[in-house]
């Protein structure tokens, strides 16, 4: 649970209440006191979805202390440019949070697309990059 106290809006009289957000409240707030309630989903990981994301990412090498996104990773067999000598290749890439180990964030958006332009893009096109990023 985080409670974040709002800066007073300038103008805002002293007298008034102060304006509180909570998230993932502990305890409910009382019914009287709420302007208003938003509702997130997040992302839950099973075991189906650990053996899909297993055919776009790939974990190389990975050491106990790091965390996913810094393991290095190769494409997963559903990546991948139209091969001419493979009519059953998906010819298409996909690249996003989803698209990458761990929980799904911004971390694993930009790795998964790096992995994306480095190993299947510019690789498919023999491209090489002339200033690293």
């Amino acid at each position: 649970m985080t409670t974040h106290i709002l800066p007073r809006p300038k103008g805002y009289p002293e007298d008034k209440p102060r304006i509180y957000q909570t998230t993932n409240p502990i305890l409910e707030p009382k019914k009287d006191c709420l302007l208003s309630v938003a509702t997130l989903e997040r992302a839950i990981v099973t075991m189906e979805s650990k053996k899909a994301l297993a055919l776009l990412s790939v974990p190389e090498t990975r050491t106990w202390w790091q965390c996913p996104y810094q393991a290095t990773t190769r494409l997963g067999e559903l990546q991948g440019a139209r091969e001419p000598s493979r009519a059953d290749s998906p010819g298409i890439w996909i690249c996003g949070s989803y698209a990458h180990s761990g929980i799904p964030l911004l971390e694993g958006c930009v790795v998964s697309a790096r992995n994306v332009v480095e190993q299947g893009i510019l690789k498919s096109e023999g491209v090489q990059w002339v200033h690293k990023p």
